[in-house]
């Protein structure tokens, strides 16, 4: 589909229809056409007060939420111009990595270090502690159809069921082929599944794990 190139330390990934927008962890964000496999640089950061480490993506109706962990911020980005905006700095944010939308206004960041979930708005920046796992190393954050979230913990080999609204969190695997688990998503069936990974989703289970055919996770080495 596409390699190398621009894609220096993939690390968040978003899909908007035939469009991929990868946040690269060197500190820029590259979009892909699926296409063909075009790249093409949309923002890049520096040293200088813009972002040097992009890890989690999202994105919001004209512009890209991303978070940088050694600036300890969360950026909107203008995927045409590719001008930054620093939404929230710092705070309690010690290890923002990955992240998702909460709604038009929120994001909830599983924060790495610490083992807090913060939620930031987005319109303020202000940050609050939505939830706090003992333990550190959350890594990873997806939704589920009921309301709650599923969350890694890469410090622990663990998956988390948290539910904000009752503040209440169960560990919903353990150990075993969870070894730096970092990436997680909710599918709904395994035949939705198999079609994204392609053909060779067979050969790949190993670094892909499917809890009750409804959660996945990837991990690195």
């Amino acid at each position: 589909m596409s390699a190398d190139g621009l894609l220096d330390s993939p690390h968040g990934i978003v899909r908007r229809k035939g469009t991929l927008f990868v946040a690269n962890q060197v500190g820029s964000v590259i979009r892909v056409e699926l296409g063909n496999g075009e790249q093409t640089m949309i923002s890049l950061g520096d040293v200088g007060g813009r972002f040097v480490s992009a890890n989690g993506i999202a994105l919001e109706p004209s512009s890209i939420l991303v978070t940088d962990l050694f600036i300890r911020a969360v950026i909107r980005v203008d995927p045409e111009t590719g001008d930054q905006d620093f939404l929230s700095v710092r705070g309690l944010l010690s290890g923002p990595m990955d992240f998702l939308r909460e709604d038009e206004n929120h994001v909830i960041i599983p924060d790495y270090f610490d083992g807090t979930i913060v939620r930031v708005d987005l319109t303020t920046g202000d940050q609050t502690i939505a939830h706090a796992i003992p333990g550190d190393g959350l890594y990873g954050i997806a939704r589920e159809p009921s309301g709650t979230y599923v969350v890694g913990d890469r410090g622990g080999d663990r998956i988390y069921r948290v539910d904000l609204a009752a503040g209440t969190h169960e560990v919903l695997s353990e150990g075993g082929l969870l070894v730096n688990s970092s990436g997680i998503a909710v599918v709904p069936e395994w035949a939705e599944l198999i079609p994204a990974l392609g053909r060779g989703a067979l050969a790949g289970l190993a670094a892909c794990l499917l809890l009750a055919g409804a959660i996945a996770v990837g991990g690195r080495p």
